[in-house]
């Protein structure tokens, strides 16, 4: 058995008893223990399986599917750099450049003191701040050579550069001919807030739904609306809808799945973050 500190025991203890099925807690174990220890240990993974009734390949195949889970120990700050489609067209090639220069190392390396470490990744969800980078658990958008060095600068001293707020404005000026739908309220003061929503309309198609409309014709007008999901299938969501049952006296749910999805996709956190009742008013008619 393995020796660990009162508090990620304590972890461990409280997660074996959240889910149904114990291995529902083995990703959020390993990533304590990542927190604790700077990486994941063949006597972690043995300890772990343990506590979750899992041999080491059970736990060995979930360490080795997730990137930002790791074997052997990174710099206290991991840079994540982030060269997909939409930061390698607004300079995320240039910024791992930099940062190679910068931190005198390579991908996937270490500095001498241990204070950094470095690694080139796929798309981190963060399209709409292009281009992006992510450190430990913090995300830092829009970068410009000049606030990467400063973010650097930061941490390199002990400090803890916040990251910058996602309701700053709208994306991107409008053209004269755009017609912003998902977007409209992006940029607008309090554009989170219930009041503003409503005096923009907000809840309005919800009332309709729930005073005017059955479930059939609420499904019929989505299908006519041409409405897809945004993760990037673009499947139809009325038809989606149409394919729950309907006479099942089993209870319903609806579920935000909030995942960032394909890279250059419409992002989640920003539509939550800036128009979250936009989504809520969708789900209740839902």
């Amino acid at each position: 058995m393995m020796e660990l500190s009162t508090a990620l025991s304590a972890k461990f203890e409280k997660l074996q008893t959240s889910y149904p099925v114990k291995r529902s807690a083995l990703i959020p174990m390993l990533m304590y223990a990542q927190d604790e220890f700077g990486c994941v240990s063949d006597e972690m993974i043995a300890e772990i399986g343990r506590r979750l009734d899992l041999n080491n390949v059970q736990v060995e195949e979930t360490l080795a599917y997730y990137s930002m889970l790791h074997r052997k120990p990174w710099g206290k700050h991991h840079v994540q750099i982030c060269t997909n489609v939409a930061c390698m067209l607004k300079g995320g090639n240039e910024l791992l450049e930099r940062a190679k220069k910068r931190l005198e190392i390579g991908q996937k390396e270490v500095t001498a003191d241990g204070v950094f470490s470095l690694e080139e990744v796929e798309c981190i969800g963060a399209c709409t701040g292009a281009p992006a980078m992510q450190v430990n658990y913090d995300f830092y958008e829009n970068l410009t050579p000049l606030k990467f060095d400063r973010i650097i600068e930061d941490l390199d001293v002990g400090k803890h550069p916040a990251p910058e707020p996602v309701i700053s404005g709208a994306l991107h000026e409008r053209h004269e001919l755009e017609t912003p739908l998902i977007s409209r309220r992006w940029g607008m003061k309090d554009s989170h807030k219930i009041d503003v929503y409503l005096m923009q309309g907000g809840y309005k198609a919800l009332e309709k739904a729930l005073k005017e409309m059955t479930p059939e014709s609420i499904i019929e007008e989505v299908k006519k609306s041409n409405l897809r999901g945004r993760g990037g299938a673009g499947f139809p969501t009325g038809m989606k809808w149409s394919f729950v049952p309907k006479d099942t006296p089993k209870p319903k749910y609806v579920i935000c799945n909030a995942d960032e999805s394909e890279p250059g996709t419409c992002k989640d956190r920003p539509l939550m973050e800036m128009d979250p009742h936009q989504l809520i008013e969708g789900m209740v008619i839902a």
